[in-house]
């Protein structure tokens, strides 16, 4: 591995909205199609093989997107979200009184 850490960072595929909407919620209300997060899928396990840690972020946090998009491509990456969801859910449910 020649390198530590890639970084993947995406804010959706809405140019209209991210230019003009208020509030800032809205500027990144993109829901990715299935097929729209596979075309990452290679992109990201190439990544992987040059090193150690890839780090994917969906960063279009309106309602449960970003959640949901990451849940999609831990699957498409052929990767079992159940550990992740139950840590979350573990870690939710201590916060709650």
């Amino acid at each position: 591995m020649s390198q530590l850490c890639e970084l993947v960072r995406s804010h959706g595929r809405n140019r209209e909205n991210r230019e003009k909407a208020e509030p800032s919620a809205d500027r990144f209300n993109y829901f990715y199609s299935e097929p729209g997060l596979a075309e990452w899928a290679p992109k990201i396990k190439k990544m992987a093989q040059k090193a150690e840690t890839v780090h994917v972020i969906l960063k279009n946090k309106h309602q449960d997107y970003p959640v949901t998009h990451a849940l999609q491509t831990m699957r498409l990456l052929g990767l079992n979200p159940a550990p992740v969801v139950s840590e979350a859910s573990r870690t939710y449910n201590r916060r709650i009184p």
